[in-house]
């Protein structure tokens, strides 16, 4: 992906963390059992009864490339990258274990790292500038803190919600649609008022957009209208039952 379109395009990269994300992995992974796996092949009195030579030629070139079993994570390749300064998104840091924020702290500190399984140097030629997101489901460390720029993004004003889904659903045929979702969305997220679980949020206004530009447009207008009553339907927006049976029913 790449951002800045013009007379020079800048490297961007997107790090999705899960609860199994390691810091380390956004360095390198490195197939250590798959590189075994390869040399006892080459090794094996009976290699030829299953790879042809084109096949062997390609594994043992593998085996002797120093970077033939790393993967490289999102970190890694932004220090790999030599134009530009980089952009790297740590997406949902709160997914993570609890250590994983002090543990990605070295590694975006130090510019530079080996690789330790073939001794590989890699040092960046520009550090990169690093975006991280969370949804706020537990407090971050304080030390990983001090060395962010905290910013809180709002719930998007209703003229750039209503360009957020024309950039999603441009196609003209669907005018009606997004401005009458856009009105019933706004209705039923203000109508719950305070004290609300989950709040509505821009996500789910375009998974429903998703689902009613899949219907045609006299279906799609009635699904608006009959939402209310529709709890399958107010699921797409609505994430309790508490949510759905606090809302006016009209």
């Amino acid at each position: 992906m790449r951002y800045l379109k013009g007379k020079d395009e800048w490297p961007y990269f997107r790090w999705n963390v899960t609860s199994r994300t390691q810091a380390q992995d956004g360095r390198y992974i490195y197939d250590g059992l798959g590189k075994l796996r390869d040399a006892q092949i080459i090794a094996s009195e009976s290699l030829k009864r299953f790879l042809n030579d084109e096949q062997q030629k390609s594994l043992l070139e593998k085996l002797n490339d120093p970077e033939g079993y790393i993967t490289w994570g999102e970190l890694g390749k932004t220090f790999k990258e030599g134009n530009h300064r980089p952009i790297l998104l740590i997406d949902e840091i709160d997914k993570a274990d609890i250590d994983f924020p002090n543990d990605l702290l070295a590694e975006l500190e130090d510019p530079s790292f080996r690789v330790i399984e073939t001794q590989q140097p890699v040092t960046a030629n520009h550090k990169p500038i690093v975006i991280i997101t969370s949804n706020s489901e537990r407090e971050m460390p304080e030390a990983f803190l001090r060395r962010c720029l905290f910013y809180y993004i709002k719930f998007p004003a209703p003229e750039t919600l209503e360009e957020i889904v024309k950039l999603h659903f441009s196609d003209d045929r669907l005018i009606n649609i997004r401005e009458k979702a856009i009105n019933k969305f706004k209705e039923i997220r203000h109508g719950l008022g305070r004290g609300s679980g989950k709040k509505a949020s821009t996500s789910e206004l375009l998974d429903w957009l998703r689902y009613l530009s899949g219907l045609n447009l006299k279906e799609a207008e009635a699904e608006i209208e009959a939402i209310e009553k529709d709890e399958a339907q107010l699921g797409i927006l609505l994430k309790s039952k508490l949510d759905i049976d606090r809302l006016p029913k009209t």
